[in-house]
């Protein structure tokens, strides 16, 4: 996962707590990826602009999402690669041949891409997760945070 630093995102105390403890009770691997804070732009930035326009291009066939785990299903369905896709096939394959059409996979055309969803209520999660095809669904218990405490050693610093 990479994200830019932005505190209310995933650097904020609740999120960084349920992203570190995610796969404590299920196998897999999180790799948080924090980016520097200058001069800073990367695909993530991009992906928040692509789900409004996914919804928006819905929205313009009279197909609504009225919350979140509709958007889920509907998004997942829109935007979810897995690497199996032509175009993501032909551009490996040009990666491989060394063809300069390669160049057309730019930070923006990802590989795979997985749409996600946080649930706040414990048996909503379980009864989602009970179907494997139901992937990348987080429960977001926030009853368990840590409190925020000053490291002293850290004041001060930027």
């Amino acid at each position: 996962m990479h994200t830019d630093n932005c505190a209310p995102q995933y650097k904020c105390r609740q999120n960084f707590l349920q992203v570190a403890t995610a796969c404590d009770h299920r196998d897999g691997i999180i790799l948080h990826k924090f980016a520097q804070k200058y001069r800073f732009k990367g695909s993530w930035d991009a992906t928040g602009k692509l789900v409004k326009q996914a919804i928006n291009r819905l929205e313009m066939r009279n197909i609504r999402l009225p919350d979140a785990k509709a958007c889920y299903f509907k998004l997942r369905e829109e935007l979810g690669r897995d690497g199996t896709e032509p175009k993501t096939r032909k551009l490996l394959e040009y990666e491989r041949s060394n063809d300069k059409r390669m160049l057309k996979n730019t930070t923006l055309t990802s590989q795979r891409t997985f749409v996600g969803l946080g649930v706040k209520k414990k048996e909503e999660y379980d009864e989602l997760t009970k179907d494997s095809s139901n992937t990348h669904i987080v429960f977001t218990d926030r009853t368990c945070v840590c409190s925020k405490r000053g490291i002293s050693s850290m004041v001060g610093v930027v």
